[in-house]
This record gives structure tokens, sequence and C-alpha cells, in this order.
């Protein structure tokens, strides 16, 4: 299956290398926004997205109400997170996401590096 992702991160660097890679590993499709609220309209105008790549801690967005809102708008949609927070907190908001119509494909600390990614990808692109 294709992937189209959309990467939501408010760093522009590593926002633009995250584009870069997935695009590298065969992406068809990828879209970027700096913060939740343009995610909003990228995912309103983006229905083919199948992969949202984030961080968490970001203009606009806290957190978990972020990850609520995320499926409530797109239930199914397969996430990956990449952040910069303790582990401990990674911990905690995966298991939140894991009681959310979400498919978690993993929560990475950043950053994220070409090969881990492609594996993170891997179930998306089987189908």
């Amino acid at each position: 299956m294709p992937v189209h992702a959309l990467v939501i991160e408010d760093d522009e660097f590593v926002r633009g290398t995250l584009v870069r890679q997935l695009r590298a590993i065969g992406v068809a499709e990828v879209l970027s926004a700096p913060d939740w609220g343009s995610a909003r309209v990228s995912l309103d105008a983006y229905p083919r997205c199948n992969v949202v790549v984030s961080d968490l801690d970001m203009p606009g967005a806290a957190g978990a109400a972020f990850l609520d809102e995320l499926a409530a708008t797109r239930p199914g949609v397969a996430l990956i997170i990449a952040s910069a927070l303790e582990p401990l907190v990674l911990q905690a908001i995966e298991r939140h996401v894991r009681a959310l119509p979400l498919r978690l494909l993993g929560c990475e600390p950043k950053p994220l590096a070409l090969e881990r990614l492609r594996a993170l990808l891997g179930p998306v692109h089987a189908g």
C-alpha cells in the first residue's frame, strides 16, 4: 500500500529532515505542518493521508489532547511519535495512544534514524 504521510513538527530543521527521509525511503506523498492548527487543515484537505509522523510538544497541541483529537478526526490512521520528551513520558503517551483508535507504529526518541523510520513504516507498506 502506498504511504501518504503528514509530518507535524514545529522545528523547521527537524521537519525538513523527516520529510527528506520519508521521500528517500519511497513514501508516495509527504506533506508537513509546523503545528497542530496547520495539521488539522492539511488532514482535512488530504484524505489519502494514512500515516502521521508527529512530535508531541508543539504550539497548538498538548500531547494527549492532540492525540485524542487526531483519533477523533482520523480514526485508524497510522502514527509514529518522534519526541525529545523523557522516556517515562513517552511510555505514558504510548499507553494512552494504545487505548485510542489509532494504529501506533512507534513512539520513538528524537532524532529518528532513517533505517528506524523505514522499519516502522514496514507494516503500512505491507498493507
